[in-house]
């Protein structure tokens, strides 16, 4: 999460200067308008905007850093989206009503000068450190998303990440946070235009900035607001990805500070007492948005109302008021000293928040990370605080006090097109990198301990037939509509595969881990004349529990309607020919409300306890195979086992050794609390069995990247390549045939 808090100022009479509508003859001249003086005015700066940043920035930093209580401490990217649009619309504004119009040209000039420096800096030395400490295939991918950053498009470049479930780098990406700069840029590249519409174009200096230009102005927020605050509440539970980084369902966050700025002076006749308290309430809600929300919270969403409004709230109060209240409190000068470094801060932070626990990096068997010490996070915290406060009196405000860049448009532009390619060109320079491998320590084993690690020296080295990139995006294809993605509810119906005219009709269900054995069993049932039926879900179990899913921000309701639909699709092939046998695959990620990727939940959305989990796990796995007693048998598949992190990442950088990558194929906590729910669902059901397939990927339980014919196995941490599923159709052929004469 991230925002580039505004570092221009409104002083405190931050309304626009508005002349009447009524005619007069002592009416003053366009350029000088008359100004109606805000209670307490004063020509002094607003320190409590910067305390406001401060409250903002030290928020996101906290959530970042994993400080338990504060489990919603991204709500201070909101905080600044308000901040931003009260400041630069009141600048807008004013600049309007002395001018009778808006310079462009001056707008993305003085935008250049005060953001570029600092985010260019940032992300070309961001650049450097990825290359040296991450591996090849990682540091390409923040090759790719510096360019996004550097052109302002970063929301977009994660948004389209976010619907691949295979794309979980995305969080570790270390420039993710300038998904927020993007939605301020792109904002901003709209709203000066929008005001000039809104005035009609080309606004002439001799025109009043009068009562009526201003409610045309607030009519055009209105619209944008209402709409992006819509959209926001109606496609984010299903377009999460889109909605939480997109500025469709941000717009109307920055709408609200920008309404706020233009209807000033209004807030100046709001009676002081009801001021002050809504000012207290506002930073109460902030609060308590920090405090209480959490990661399982649909956002953004209605519920960014929240931490909006609040922020509305108390930036009225410094509006109305100075000498007390929260201005008061906000204008605390070591609150406004880390208000006046935020930006900068919000650069640095998230990615030495990354590459610190990158450094330190410790997994579970599972892949999970452990978290780094509290020492490197508090390293990377301190290292964050000195480099914003150099980069702030180095970079930041001597570039942007320059009298030569000041006094010159053509100069600020030229440096901000400067800027924004150096980045680029640092990216696209594929800058080499001394990586090296290192340990990673795995914990958590539960099978496969036994296992001396040295006998992974005795793996041969083989040549991959492809490179580490096209391996990892060698995923399943030919399925259709039969594997559906997030969002998606509608069960196809056209799921047919293998050999239409088979004697054998199998039945493939589960979700991605169920899917990556599609490959094998197409190919084995075109040449062993059965029918194959298929129907994946990206992270959407069959047993019947509702889980989280972070894709869709919350419970994952499609998940749970999409498999109903399965289930009739099941017993109409039941009652219509019959169906004998019935694999359900899936993933090890699910459990309970500590170390699952993919918690499951209570009746009221939030994440069971381990032991309640795994009850749950037991029921849901009795009510599915209850639905699939029509099915001659049933085969409940294990999961596959799980490296220590991508192995295509492994293989980047031991391209000449791909045995390096090799690892012992352990059976892990997560997966026993599974399987041994399972195992006690069976009970009693003479027609269903757990299958262990760990044997088909990893034999003897050592699992190689590379085979001996240089097929790549493992597309990312847990996932099997296309290429290798193909290649051991025979072997799982043999298997099936075993589950349909047993």
């Amino acid at each position: 999460m991230s925002i580039a808090p505004e570092r221009e100022h409104l002083r405190v009479d931050d309304r626009p200067q508005v002349t009447s509508t009524r005619p007069s003859t002592s009416a003053p001249r366009a350029g000088t308008p008359a100004t109606e003086r805000t209670s307490g005015s004063t020509n002094k700066h607003r320190a409590d905007i910067d305390g406001l940043r401060a409250i903002a920035i030290l928020l996101v930093v906290s959530y970042h850093a994993g400080v338990p209580f504060i489990s919603g401490g991204y709500v201070g990217v909101d905080v600044f989206f308000v901040i931003s649009g009260f400041l630069i619309t009141g600048l807008l504004l004013q600049e309007v009503a002395r001018t009778g119009t808006i310079s462009i040209r001056d707008f993305y000039a003085r935008r250049a000068r005060r953001l570029l420096p600092a985010s260019a800096l940032v992300l070309v030395v961001t650049l450097f450190i990825a290359h040296a400490i991450m591996s090849p295939l990682a540091a390409e991918r923040v090759n790719g998303d510096a360019i996004a950053s550097a052109l302002y498009v970063a929301n977009w470049h994660f948004a389209m990440q976010t619907t691949d479930y295979f794309a979980a780098q995305v969080n570790a990406s270390p420039l993710l946070h300038y998904w927020s700069l993007a939605v301020e840029e792109q904002f901003y590249m709209l709203w000066p235009m929008l005001i000039l519409g809104a005035l009609g174009i080309g606004v002439a200096r001799s025109q009043r900035f009068d009562t009526t230009a201003l409610r045309r102005i607030v009519a055009a927020l209105g619209v944008v607001g209402v709409t992006s605050f819509m959209w926001s509440a109606l496609f984010t539970s299903s377009q999460p990805g889109w909605s939480y980084y997109g500025l469709q369902t941000r717009a109307w966050e920055l709408a609200i500070g920008a309404g706020l700025a233009a209807l000033t002076g209004s807030v100046s006749r709001i009676p002081r007492a009801v001021v002050v308290l809504g000012g207290w309430f506002g930073l109460a809600m902030i609060l308590y948005a920090a405090l209480r929300f959490n990661d399982f919270n649909t956002y953004p969403g209605t519920a960014a109302m929240v931490p909006v409004v609040g922020t509305a709230l108390v930036i009225m109060s410094g509006v109305r008021i100075r000498n007390g209240g929260t201005p008061l409190l906000l204008a605390h000068p070591r609150l406004v000293a880390i208000g006046l470094i935020s930006y900068s801060l919000y650069l640095w932070h998230w990615p030495l928040l990354v590459f610190a626990r990158s450094l330190t990096a410790r997994v579970t068997v599972d892949g999970e990370p452990i978290a780094s010490p509290w020492w490197a996070i508090a390293l990377a915290v301190a290292a964050s605080f000195v480099m914003a406060m150099i980069s702030t009196r180095w970079i930041e405000n001597p570039i942007r006090n320059s009298s030569v860049f000041k006094h010159s448009t053509n100069a600020s532009l030229i440096l901000g097109a400067a800027l924004t390619t150096i980045p680029v060109l640092f990216a696209v320079a594929h800058l080499p990198g001394p990586f090296t491998s290192t340990t990673v320590t795995v914990a958590g084993v539960v099978d496969g301990a036994s296992l001396d690690p040295s006998v992974l020296a005795s793996v041969p080295n083989s040549t991959p037939n492809m490179s580490a990139l096209d391996a990892s995006n060698d995923g399943v294809t030919g399925m259709r509509d039969c594997h559906q993605s997030f969002a998606a509810t509608p069960v196809a119906t056209d799921c047919l595969f293998g050999d239409p005219h088979g004697d054998k009709t199998i039945v493939l269900v589960g979700d991605s881990h169920a899917q990556h054995w599609f490959p094998a069993l197409n190919r084995a049932a075109s040449q062993r004349g059965w029918k194959l039926y298929a129907w994946t879900k990206s992270a959407c179990p069959m047993v019947e529990v509702t889980v989280n899913n972070d894709q869709v921000a919350g419970p994952y309701t499609a998940c749970d309607s999409w498999r109903k639909g399965v289930l009739n699709q099941i017993k109409n092939l039941s009652s219509h020919g019959g169906v004998d046998l019935v694999m359900v695959g899936r993933s090890s990620g699910y459990g309970s409300s500590s170390g699952a990727t993919t918690p499951i939940l209570d009746s009221k959305g939030q994440p069971l306890p381990g032991d309640q989990a795994q009850t749950a796990w037991v029921n849901g796995t009795a009510a599915l195979l209850h639905d699939l007693r029509n099915a001659q048998r049933v085969a409940l598949l294990q999961d596959t086992p799980w490296a220590p992190s991508d192995r295509t990442e492994c293989l980047s950088a031991h391209i000449q050794d791909s045995s390096a990558c090799a690892f012992i194929g352990v059976t892990s906590t997560r997966e026993q609390m599974l399987t041994n729910a399972e195992q006690a669902a069976l009970v009693g059901n003479g027609k269903a069995s757990s299958v262990d397939v760990t044997e088909l990927i990893c034999p003897g339980r050592i699992c190689r990247e590379v085979t001996d014919s240089g097929t790549v196995v493992y597309r990312d941490q847990h996932h099997m390549t296309q290429s290798f599923a193909k290649s051991i159709y025979a072997s799982v052929a043999d298997r099936v045939s075993g589950l349909l004469n047993g």
